[in-house]
């Protein structure tokens, strides 16, 4: 009886709030996400250094795998052109200040003169730092 009276009472009080800040509604981690696809297509690597964190790891659906400094001189040397960033689908998850974000993307990039037009799964990882979403890492593969 004790027991139950105890679930009773502290499910009357709500659910527990996290430890530390909470992330604010605005701006969103969509937002953020949608704001580096912009700086990416604009190859915009002034934005990029700032929205990115110094230990980034950016896994490409072609198994190229880069830090933030190569993804950034890749950008901005046009080593890949980004043509077409869409989302199709996006799910975010939120562990405390960590936002995980999942989905499909439409992707067209020029590469080497060739142009790939395909669909990817992602995995896209932020951090609520100083104000702002930062991102820290990200891994798409390719849908057949």
């Amino acid at each position: 009886m004790l027991s139950l009276l105890l679930v009773v009472a502290l499910a009357a009080q709500g659910p527990a709030k996290a430890e530390g800040k909470p992330m604010p509604s605005t701006p969103t981690v969509e937002a953020a996400q949608d704001a580096r696809f912009a700086a990416i297509l604009k190859a915009d690597v002034a934005y990029l250094e700032a929205a990115l964190d110094p230990s980034l790891t950016y896994q490409h659906s072609t198994g190229v795998a880069q830090d933030k400094t190569a993804f950034i001189a890749a950008i901005r040397d046009r080593v890949f052109q980004y043509k077409v960033l869409d989302v199709v689908e996006r799910h975010v998850r939120r562990f405390g200040s960590v936002a995980v974000i999942t989905g499909v993307i439409h992707l067209q990039v020029l590469r080497d003169g060739q142009t790939t037009d395909s669909r990817a799964r992602f995995t896209d990882v932020y951090e609520w730092r100083s104000g702002r979403f930062i991102q820290i890492a990200w891994q798409n593969t390719r849908i057949p």
